[in-house]
């Protein structure tokens, strides 16, 4: 969530709205010591695990051999 602040004279808040929609691991979910999240150093960006992990991996078995065919590497 996200709000509008203002804080001359008194502090008071308005206009509350969803920052971002999905699911999202918390510190408890992960039994981790730190926050699963972390904000750029500009503020202008998050980073978030999200919850939903793949359900599918591709194995590529000799990638080495097949660069080589295809003249990428020596």
């Amino acid at each position: 969530m996200v709000v509008d602040v203002e804080t001359v004279s008194t502090f008071s808040f308005r206009n509350h709205r969803v920052l971002f929609q999905g699911s999202y691991y918390s510190t408890d979910q992960l039994q981790m010591e730190y926050t699963p999240w972390d904000i750029s150093p500009d503020g202008k960006r998050f980073l978030m695990i999200k919850e939903d992990l793949p359900t599918k991996i591709n194995i590529i078995l000799n990638w080495f051999e097949d660069l080589k065919e295809k003249g990428l590497v020596q």
